[in-house]
């Protein structure tokens, strides 16, 4: 299956497979909505920096991560399971709702780290799980169990986590000399 082979009876021909996914869209797309009034109107209120950062980075995270979720939640959905995708999209949900509260109940400047790094790395886990998802099935015909996709889901969170706190400085210490001062530019 690798070689791009693909049956029609491997994806979704009913639609009321996605009838989860579609009210996870809706209820995200309504959630960004309340959020878009927040870092305008703290503005326009003379709240302090920190809320009106937040209220800023409250929707503005939620648009920066929309493309990545809807691409993850759609596509997992329609090539290996509407249920799985809804309920790793409900998660994405919780966490998305999570960062807004955790921010604003720290009452912080800016993002509340490691604090919120509760709500935002599980997200990025769920995404990056229903994509390895849709890998394994298209590539290589393997479709996980409700309970692989809850430890998947946990362990591509905690796996992302590790990259970006152990591996990314690494990269930008070996990447650092191209950057100072004294480069050139290279094109």
């Amino acid at each position: 299956r690798a070689g791009g082979e693909h049956r029609t009876s491997d994806i979704i021909t009913d639609m009321a497979d996605l009838d989860g996914v579609a009210l996870v869209t809706a209820a995200y797309v309504v959630w960004v909505y309340l959020l878009m009034p927040l870092g305008p109107i703290g503005k326009m209120t003379e709240q302090v920096k920190g809320q009106q950062n937040w209220g800023d980075r409250s929707f503005m995270n939620s648009i920066e991560q929309a493309p990545l979720f809807l691409a993850s939640l759609w596509t997992h959905a329609y090539f290996v399971s509407g249920s799985a995708a809804t309920n790793l999209g409900i998660a994405y949900l919780v966490c998305r709702v999570g960062y807004v509260v955790i921010w604003a109940m720290k009452g912080t400047e800016g993002f509340p780290m490691p604090a919120g790094f509760i709500f935002t790395f599980p997200a990025y886990g769920f995404n990056i799980y229903m994509m390895i998802g849709t890998i394994t099935k298209l590539g290589f015909g393997m479709i996980a169990t409700p309970m692989i996709d809850a430890v998947g889901a946990i362990l591509c969170s905690a796996l992302f986590f590790m990259y970006a706190v152990k591996v990314t400085p690494v990269i930008h210490q070996a990447v650092k000399p191209m950057f100072t001062a004294s480069s050139s530019p290279q094109l």
